[in-house]
């Protein structure tokens, strides 16, 4: 519950703030992460840190149906995401979830 990596080719410097926007079955949840770790064409390793108690809850019904299946799915979890930082936005299939802390 505490980050996630995103496997994009979009570089972000260490520390940024993005604010995401995902869609899951549970629902819609959303997050202001900070980036802590970074892989050139690969993917961010983001920290969150602000969420709000109802983005909690479908997170948390997320990693329950994950941890049910045994494993993060090889396939993208999320079926909407929008990044921003300084108006910067993306959605969709650019840009996926392969793992949750």
């Amino acid at each position: 519950m505490k980050g996630l990596f995103l496997d994009t080719e979009e570089p972000r410097a260490m520390g940024a703030t993005i604010r995401l926007h995902f869609l899951v079955q549970e629902g819609q949840i959303r997050a202001d992460a900070a980036v802590q770790h970074a892989k050139s064409g690969t993917g961010l390793g983001l920290k969150f840190m602000a969420m709000m108690p109802e983005d909690c809850t479908h997170l948390a019904g997320l990693l329950t149906r994950l941890r049910q299946v045994g494993s993060i799915p090889q396939r993208p979890v999320i079926k909407e995401l929008t990044v921003s930082e300084n108006g910067w936005a993306t959605q969709g299939g650019a840009t996926e979830l392969s793992h949750i802390d």
